[in-house]
């Protein structure tokens, strides 16, 4: 079943007066619970990429393209129904963790929570709680729940944001090179868990400039200055 779906995707960012196309008419469908890596060098438009799928950004209207979620077309969305996308459909994690420091461990969880249900989440609170609770002990984090991200280590900083990611069950994640500020045994780690969560029919898609970890994905997908290498 085809959950996403990307159809000529232009982006163009500007310096000054400077046009700076980013993506120049990128396609890709993403099914239920299919693992797919985006794979490219640093600059090749495969963050942009991600950013357009997530609803963070919007793609050139000029060029007729556009991002589907279960045939639903994200530039038709009120701002209200793009945000709950955005916080209920859609689970993001970044490279650098994006981790409030003034929140411990389990505050940093359930503010994902906080964004999806605004006014309803403080009758939700102890359900919510008690979820990020499991999701952070299956983590190896159950003994860290009030430290505070500067005491932790890069590997339970990025396991912080994947209970983060997950906390409101989204059908699909949007990892950003997930492992980029990791070694490999720690980044190896952090892949079985997010390889892990597809339990349930979730699907992933996933940016990396590594082919190894690339590997592990059921499609890669290699992008090449804003366009999909079909070689």
């Amino acid at each position: 079943m085809k959950l996403l779906e990307a159809t000529n995707l232009h982006k163009t960012y500007y310096l000054g007066k400077t046009k700076v196309p980013v993506l120049r008419g990128v396609s890709l469908d993403v099914h239920q619970g299919e693992f797919v890596a985006i794979l490219g060098a640093s600059g090749s438009g495969k963050s942009t990429l991600l950013h357009l799928l997530g609803g963070l950004d919007e793609p050139d209207s000029t060029a007729g393209g556009g991002v589907n979620f279960r045939g639903l077309t994200l530039s038709t969305f009120s701002q209200s129904a793009l945000d709950q996308y955005r916080a209920q459909s859609v689970g993001f994690v970044f490279q650098f963790y994006h981790l409030l420091p003034e929140l411990n461990v389990l505050q940093n969880v359930c503010i994902a929570a906080m964004a999806r249900w605004t006014f309803g989440y403080f009758s939700r609170k102890a359900a919510i709680e008690t979820r990020a609770r499991e999701l952070l002990t299956e983590f190896g984090l159950g003994t860290r729940l009030k430290h505070k991200p500067v005491e932790l280590s890069g590997g339970e900083r990025q396991r912080v944001a994947i209970a983060r990611a997950l906390i409101n069950d989204p059908q699909i994640l949007l990892a950003d090179e997930p492992t980029g500020n990791l070694d490999r045994k720690t980044g190896e780690t952090i892949l079985d868990l997010l390889i892990k969560s597809r339990r349930g029919g979730r699907s992933l898609v996933m940016v990396t400039h590594d082919a190894e970890v690339a590997k592990r994905a059921d499609r890669v997908v290699k992008i090449v200055d804003g366009v999909i290498n079909k070689a």
